[in-house]
C-alpha cells in the first residue's frame, strides 16, 4: 500500500519540476530580442587640416527590441579592413550608455574616432561591423563597407 508520505513526496517533485519548467521558459521569454540594421550609407571623414587628430567614422543604426524587458547599450566598437590590415575602433565609454525600450525601435548615431597616424584611408573600408554590447549580452551588424565622404 502506498503510504500519504509518498504521494505528498511525488505530488511535490511534479510540482518542482513544472515550477522550474516555467521559470526557464518565461527567462528565456521575457529577455530582449535585439536586432539591428544599418539605416543610410556608413561614412568616415579624413582629417581635412593639421589641427584634427582623429579620422571620424559615423554609422546611423535602427535598434530594435522585440523582446518584453529594456535593455542598455553601454560600449560598441567597430571593426573593418583597409590594405588587409584590420582596425578596431572601441567607443572606450566615450559616449553616453543608452537605452532601448521593451518592444520599440530606437534609431542611434554612432561617431568613433581612431588617431589620423592609423590613417589616412582612400575611398572604401571593408568588411565592417558593428557591435554593440547590452545588458543581456552583444549584438554585431554587418556592413559591406563605408566610404570616404569628400
Amino acid at each position: 500500500m502506498v503510504s500519504i508520505t509518498e504521494i505528498v513526496g511525488v505530488v511535490g517533485g511534479i510540482a518542482g519540476l513544472l515550477s522550474l519548467a516555467l521559470i526557464i521558459y518565461k527567462t528565456i521569454r521575457e529577455k530582449p530580442i535585439i536586432s539591428c540594421e544599418i539605416s543610410g550609407e556608413p561614412y568616415y571623414y579624413n582629417p581635412s587640416n593639421e589641427s584634427d587628430n582623429f579620422i571620424s567614422f559615423s554609422v546611423n543604426a535602427k535598434i530594435h527590441n522585440r523582446g518584453s524587458r529594456h535593455t542598455t547599450i553601454h560600449d560598441w566598437d567597430l571593426a573593418f579592413e583597409y590594405n588587409n590590415e584590420k582596425f578596431k575602433i572601441n567607443n572606450n565609454n566615450y559616449g553616453n550608455p543608452f537605452q532601448v525600450n521593451a518592444d520599440s525601435t530606437r534609431s542611434q548615431y554612432f561617431i568613433l574616432n581612431i588617431k589620423k597616424e592609423k590613417g589616412p584611408f582612400k575611398d572604401y573600408v571593408k568588411n565592417c561591423a558593428l557591435t554593440m554590447y547590452h545588458t543581456f549580452g552583444e549584438i554585431t551588424v554587418p556592413c559591406e563597407k563605408i566610404k570616404e565622404s569628400k
